[in-house]
């Protein structure tokens, strides 16, 4: 039996490597906007990722995330110059990356 550290026996993955995302829009007042958005773990607050939205697009998108339970995720979308409250989203569940 022949075992690495991929978790391999005989070609085999013993822990098959699935990676999921989550993916948004940040608008403000309308208008697409640049804002950093971060995810944490909803019972932990363990950071999970981030990244900042397009400020052409609005669009935002966080992969490579592990499988977790669904709505475990607590998804934050802040505003650096303080000129409007963080958008929230509280019970995001990842998506598996195709």
């Amino acid at each position: 039996m022949i075992v690495d550290d991929s978790l391999q026996i005989l070609g085999k993955p013993l822990v098959e490597d699935k990676h999921y995302q989550i993916s948004g829009t940040v608008k403000e007042d309308g208008q697409f906007v640049s804002r950093p958005v971060i995810a944490l773990d909803r019972y932990s607050m363990a950071y999970r990722g981030g990244t900042v939205s397009d400020a052409a697009t609005g669009v935002w998108k966080i992969t490579g995330l592990p499988e977790l339970p669904e709505k475990s995720l607590l998804v934050l979308s802040i505003d650096l110059d303080r000129e409007t409250n963080a958008e929230v989203f509280d019970s995001v569940t990842p998506c598996l990356m195709e």
